[in-house]
């Protein structure tokens, strides 16, 4: 295969499968981070966002991504779309390059780095980790270039690596282990490795030239008890999703990559060790926890293919005209696929309460705020600084106490009114309430804020929003309250004295969204029955 055709086919597919939509909430608050550092020229110490949380300490370890991010979004978000599209394809070029390097042939790389790629191309999303993705390539291929020429251009560049990725984001201790391996590597075979220690000493030393200093290093552990009070799945071991058809495939992949390589490579395990320990580091993070999955083809592919090149009759398989032919016509299909999934608009509106936001932002309701965490992150990008969050996708910044609050609330645990009312006086909620909980604990929470005093006067597919029934709501409410439907309701249950006033809420409702699938299938429901 033509290795110019093989890599624009490739590379075509990496970038249109890297093309995803904002999907995430914390997205959106790193877009107004940078924002907030952009234009007061200064990285914040303590949280801005939040009501609950105001002048706690904040480790912003992502500011420079964040502030690439906001530049990027200045011009459009489409523009933030493009450009971790087009890093991805940076970095698969990377993994090309270091696959060829260690001498696998083009049709196994292609086919290695598909199949690895396929499963985490989801990642690539605006958050500060596809920087991470991109520069642990960077780096793999240099240290690689190093090993194979000894040519010390190759890694003097990497404590200045290193100190981007510092402030980049706090993965960075990837980028320290993984030189601190090849050193350790090369000392324990005898080789020259001078250079390498002092490469590993001046990278260390530059980490610390971030805005937080010495807590990045810490920031991992400082997190742990929000994260696991708040049952924060991307924490999770990837063990956790076990049931996903997706989740197995990938250990399978990853049990077979690694046994695959000790496997073809047993004759010569001690001159491979240094490969199948960085599979090994690769295979491990995500047992650690599933937002580390994006660094398996990173790390793992350009190895894979490189063995799977070694063996004799592997590579004469590939070189073959058949095998080339079905690798064509399976990117083809790919690329075809793909094409038909991709969105015209760049906001998922049925993953984030962008209606919603909008809706309280012309309504003029003004807070305290009580949002669910995954919302947090879009909240503070569309209503920030004229309104404060509850909670957010920043679990370092919230202290033990708001935590269990927020649990005690969400779950509607018996002091749950008096935490909203009295101690927080919460005046409204914006609810996404197909998102965040099941069903039934949706319906539970919703019904118990209709039952405490509070008014129902927005829902769309995604989200709903109660305000407080109190006087500075009562205009709010007169002119937008649904007193007879709301998505718990059965709409098969309402009795005919109320249809009337429940077609004219509903009819109202698609004005307001004339896209609506939930209300217009609800209002479908109860004309069928009248």
């Amino acid at each position: 295969m033509n290795s110019r055709y093989a890599i624009l086919i490739f590379l075509t597919v990496v970038f249109i499968f890297s093309f995803n939509q904002f999907k995430e909430a914390d997205s959106f608050y790193h877009l107004k981070t940078g924002q907030a550092i952009w234009e007061a020229k200064a990285i914040p110490q303590t949280d801005i966002f939040s009501f609950t949380a105001v002048g706690r300490p904040w480790v912003t370890h992502e500011w420079l991504a964040e502030v690439i991010f906001y530049l990027l979004a200045k011009i459009s978000l489409w523009a933030v779309i493009f450009f971790i599209a087009g890093l991805s394809v940076a970095t698969y070029f990377l993994l090309w390059l270091r696959s060829r390097l260690l001498g696998a042939s083009a049709e196994w790389t292609v086919l290695a780095l598909l199949v690895f790629g396929l499963l985490t191309f989801e990642l690539w999303i605006p958050r500060p980790q596809v920087f991470s993705f991109f520069l642990a390539a960077l780096l793999l291929l240099l240290l690689d270039s190093y090993r194979k020429t000894g040519r010390a251009k190759y890694i003097t560049g990497l404590p200045i690596l290193i100190l981007l990725w510092a402030n980049m984001h706090a993965s960075f201790l990837l980028g320290l282990i993984i030189i601190l391996f090849y050193a350790g590597y090369e000392q324990a075979t005898k080789k020259p490795v001078r250079l390498l220690w002092l490469t590993f000493g001046s990278s260390l030393f530059l980490s610390f030239l971030n805005p937080n200093g010495f807590r990045i290093y810490t920031y991992a552990w400082d997190i742990l008890p929000a994260v696991n009070a708040l049952s924060i799945l991307e924490w999770k071991s990837i063990v956790y999703f076990w049931s996903k058809p997706q989740v197995k495939v990938f250990l399978v992949m990853i049990f077979m990559t690694w046994g695959g390589l000790v496997y073809l490579r047993r004759s010569k395990i001690k001159e491979h060790a240094l490969p199948i320990l960085l599979i090994s580091v690769a295979a491990i993070l995500p047992l650690v926890a599933i937002r580390h999955v994006g660094f398996w083809p990173v790390i793992a592919a350009p190895l894979a293919a490189a063995a799977l090149t070694e063996s004799t009759k592997l590579r004469e398989f590939a070189a073959g005209k058949n095998f080339r032919i079905g690798l064509i016509i399976f990117s083809v299909f790919l690329i075809t696929v793909r094409l038909t999934q991709i969105d015209s608009r760049p906001i998922n509106k049925l993953a984030l309460p962008v209606q919603a936001a909008d809706f309280a932002a012309k309504a003029g309701i003004k807070g305290p705020l009580f949002n669910f965490y995954n919302d947090g992150g879009y909240l503070i990008w569309r209503l920030w600084p004229g309104e404060k969050v509850f909670i957010d996708g920043r679990s370092e910044v919230y202290d033990e106490e708001t935590v269990n609050d927020y649990k005690a609330i969400t779950e509607v645990k018996d002091d749950w009114q008096a935490l909203l009312e009295e101690k927080y006086g919460i005046d409204f909620v914006i609810f996404s309430y197909r998102n965040v909980l099941n069903y039934e604990a949706s319906k539970r929470f919703a019904e118990g804020l209709l039952v405490e005093n509070f008014a129902l006067i927005y829902w769309d597919d995604t989200a709903l929003i109660f305000v407080s029934d109190t006087q500075t709501n009562r205009s709010l409410i007169d002119k937008y309250a649904l007193s007879h439907v709301e998505p718990f309701r059965d709409p098969e249950g309402i009795p005919l004295s109320e249809k009337k006033d429940a077609l004219r809420e509903l009819q109202i409702l698609l004005d307001r969204q004339p896209e609506s699938q939930v209300i217009r299938k609800y209002t479908e429901l109860l004309l069928k029955n009248q």
